[in-house]
């Protein structure tokens, strides 16, 4: 993500998250295509753009001078002071390796006082800013420890001016990952098992989930869909020869039930995604407070496309193809068949043993018990709080090989009681259900798709998505099933 990414998102997050009427996101609106626009990234801003920066933008150094304090006030063990420098309106996101939550400002703070009871280090490397005149936005590389534990991952910070000072709106954990002993979780291409995306009136196969940082020759942006996405062709000569290589071939998608249809790959395309705020949605379609006409479509693809995280993408050429369900693709060139375990639906005891099984575990029962202690006076279980039911979800090969994924979900954060489970099972022998997720912790969900043996192995791969859409491949490494790749879609709403 580069500077004038940051600069143009620092702007929308703070028209959002200050001046949304509601704390419920805009509806999204319905697709359309949009003719291609001829304004090339790195064009001069737009007179409609220059006339709304009338100040100047925040400075940096001032900036610098609060992420001292806030990294400060955490290492000194300073609540007060660490509790000063947080908006009034504020938003945050906690991750703890694929454990999630949300929080508005008093949340927030209550959650990170009972931390301030424990002496803890946190530091701060890589530090990108970029400055608007009414906000700025702070990239880093956290690492933070307390005793024997500590995590590392990307944050992001959103400073707001507040009267003659700077203040906390935003904070997210954009990643974490636990710090121990990793494994390598496998690879990702048309030889194995790619992800297939619909933008638009067309679908397109992902070729690279992570192209990097490399500098690339685009055409300009055009939005494919107005909240979230767009894409931009990549000048042929640009495109790595290990990917150009892919144009013209031969594919085959595949659904929940098995081969959908075959097809060729076309052009190929940069693909990004990202989600703005209210606010900002609103001043798009000249609906925003300040009376602005509505925003220039070449100025709208080109925030989605530069927000977001640029993967590459080729278009799936063929008419056959067209809405019959297919969830990913493979080349034609593979030879080795895919078995899909086809989805299963369970019966009455055999689901709830599964969730037999679901309540048994250890993080279910510290869920239920927190639940508890923060809603003494309701005598239910967790995962039904709030009108909440667990979503379980089967597979089976045709020798009978079969997994259970559950999802518990109940609760909405934001200061109030929110709570989490995902677990997949394997069933055993003697019909009992082991956990096969990477732990049994709390975390993140995963919804499987499909599940489909792609090397005669026995050992499945899930391909699916999280509760934010994002798609994501689960594999098996060792005993246990981990997180291989995922589609990152970046949201910088306000949920609270």
């Amino acid at each position: 993500m580069n500077v004038w990414s940051l600069l143009v998102c620092a702007m929308l997050v703070l028209i959002g998250c200050q001046n949304s009427p509601s704390n419920t996101a805009a509806p999204v609106a319905a697709e359309a295509s949009v003719p291609q626009v001829t304004e090339v990234p790195g064009a001069p801003r737009s007179p409609v753009a220059e006339k709304a920066e009338v100040m100047s933008d925040i400075e940096e150094a001032r900036v610098r001078e609060l992420l001292a304090s806030w990294l400060e006030a955490q290492n000194e063990g300073d609540f007060e002071g660490y509790a000063e420098l947080y908006a009034e309106r504020f938003y945050g996101i906690r991750r703890s390796g694929e454990r999630i939550r949300r929080f508005d400002r008093e949340g927030w703070l209550a959650d990170r006082q009972r931390m301030f009871q424990m002496p803890m280090q946190v530091e701060a490397k890589d530090v990108q800013i970029t400055s608007s005149p009414h906000m700025a936005v702070v990239i880093f590389e956290q690492t933070w420890g307390s005793g024997t534990y500590q995590d590392v991952g990307r944050k992001q910070l959103v400073v707001v001016r507040d009267v003659a000072s700077l203040r906390l709106a935003r904070e997210e954990m954009l990643d974490s990952v636990v710090v121990a002993p990793s494994e390598e979780t496998g690879g990702y291409g048309l030889s194995d098992v790619a992800f297939l995306l619909q933008a638009g009136a067309h679908r397109y196969v992902v070729l690279d989930a992570q192209p990097g940082t490399m500098a690339w020759d685009w055409a300009a942006p055009e939005i494919v869909r107005f909240e979230t996405t767009a894409l931009a062709e990549v000048v042929y000569a640009r495109v790595p020869e290990r990917l150009r290589a892919y144009q013209g071939s031969a594919v085959t998608l595949y659904g929940a039930h098995g081969v959908s249809c075959q097809a060729q790959l076309g052009q190929i395309f940069l693909h990004s995604r990202a989600s703005p705020t209210f606010g900002a949605q609103a001043d798009w379609e000249g609906q925003g407070h300040e009376g602005n006409p509505p925003t220039e479509e070449a100025e709208i693809a080109r925030w989605t496309f530069e927000m977001g995280v640029p993967i590459v993408v080729a278009r799936v050429e063929g008419t056959d193809c067209a809405d019959k369900g297919a969830i990913w693709a493979r080349s034609q060139a593979v030879a080795t068949p895919v078995v899909v375990y086809e989805p299963l639906a369970l019966s009455k005891a055999v689901r709830e043993a599964v969730l037999a099984s679901f309540e048994g575990l250890t993080p279910w029962r510290e869920e239920q018990r927190a639940f508890k202690a923060e809603l003494p006076a309701l005598k239910q279980k967790w995962m039904y709080y709030d009108g909440a039911k667990p979503v379980v979800t089967a597979f089976r090969s045709p020798s009978g090989h079969t997994f259970a994924n559950v999802v518990a979900h109940a609760g909405q954060g934001c200061g109030g009681y929110e709570g989490l489970l995902w677990i997949l099972f394997e069933r055993q022998a003697d019909a009992s259900w082991k956990v096969v997720s990477d732990t049994a912790a709390r975390q993140s969900y995963f919804h499987p798709a499909t599940a489909i043996d792609l090397d005669a192995s026995g050992h499945p791969v899930f391909v699916g998505s999280d509760h934010d859409g994002q798609e994501m491949i689960y594999r098996r490494q060792g005993e246990n099933y981990k997180q291989a790749t995922r589609l990152t879609i970046m949201d910088y709403a306000c949920r609270c």
